[in-house]
């Protein structure tokens, strides 16, 4: 193991891409931008189940896997036109200022509507690209989450919580997680 080095300590502030067409040409690799992202985290919400031997007092025998089911979870860095239509199930372009605005109606986004008609291929490419991970998930589902909220305050950056999910693709592809430029023969 090598010694602990404090250059390897990860702040992974980065940027968001949707549907990204080539992972060889210069950014937003032929897809659209949706702005600089902080806070993110990918979580893999594995699920695993225990057998135990009720001989042996409930000892852990074996652990079965059962599954797993990616979240990316982030805070948007701003109101980028491009990640409010993509986010948000009721969108529309404002007047006089001609910004994307998101709205909440109740005729639209009801209730049981499907998510995955919104989904993506969502790219997260990290600032030191070179020396971090990317991510890419091949079917992603915009989710705006119940905790989400607009801080309005002086003392922090407006940020919009934002989350997708990874569903998979016709292929049964989820998501990869590498180095960018071990990424760029996958689209």
């Amino acid at each position: 193991m090598a010694a602990p080095n404090s250059r390897n300590i990860i702040r992974l502030p980065g940027n968001l891409v949707k549907d990204p067409t080539d992972l060889s040409a210069a950014y937003p690799y032929g897809g659209t931008e949706l702005g600089q992202v902080t806070d993110d985290s990918f979580r893999y919400g594995a699920k695993h189940r225990t057998i135990e031997a009720e001989e042996w007092g409930g000892q852990t025998v074996e652990v079965v896997h059962g599954g797993t089911s990616c979240v990316f979870a982030c805070h948007l860095r701003g109101f980028d036109d491009d990640a409010i239509s993509a986010m948000f199930m009721d969108t529309a372009v404002a007047t006089p200022s001609l910004h994307r605005a998101h709205r909440l109606r109740t005729a639209q986004g009801r209730a049981g509507t499907l998510l995955s008609a919104n989904s993506m291929i969502l790219l997260f490419v990290p600032l030191a690209a070179i020396r971090h991970h990317s991510i890419l998930i091949w079917n992603a589902a915009p989710v705006i989450s119940t905790e989400t909220s607009l801080a309005l305050h002086m003392s922090s950056e407006v940020t919009i919580p934002v989350m997708w999910y990874g569903l998979p693709d016709a292929t049964g592809r989820v998501a990869e997680v590498r180095k960018f430029v071990d990424m760029v023969s996958l689209i």
